[in-house]
């Protein structure tokens, strides 16, 4: 009997000893994970970090290409503007020349019409 409690208390110790490793491999697993569940938590909150960097940089961009957009647009209306306001001015021009062409032309042509004493009735009080 005394044999049969000494074995028992040995296949109990000899089971409590496994069990004991069995739970030292348990809480060394269960830290593992724990670790893995924290390097992966920090791996998110880096990938957060980063997107919302990249989230600001790309609005950063948008906005520049907005405003380029916007510039080029304003540039090609002014530009417009100004090639309207030229061809104007030189329709404009153009009439004039051929205004002045033409008082040109009835000048000489007066002029060679009349000899250039009967231009000027007043010639002989001018001298005086």
């Amino acid at each position: 009997m005394e044999k049969r409690v000494a074995e028992e208390a040995r296949i109990d110790q000899k089971n409590l000893d496994h069990a004991l490793r069995d739970l030292k491999k348990a809480e060394k697993t269960h830290q593992s994970a724990t670790n893995d569940t924290n390097k992966a938590q920090q791996s998110v909150d880096k990938a957060v970090q980063n997107e919302y960097k990249e989230a600001t940089a790309l609005n950063k961009a948008q906005h520049q290409h907005e405003t380029s957009v916007t510039e080029q647009q304003t540039a090609d209306k002014t530009l417009d503007l100004r090639r309207e306001h030229e061809a104007r001015l030189e329709q404009d021009l153009q009439q004039r020349r051929s205004t002045f062409d033409d008082l040109q032309h009835r000048k000489d042509v007066n002029d060679a019409s009349y000899p250039p004493d009967a231009l000027n009735p007043n010639r002989d009080t001018e001298r005086c």
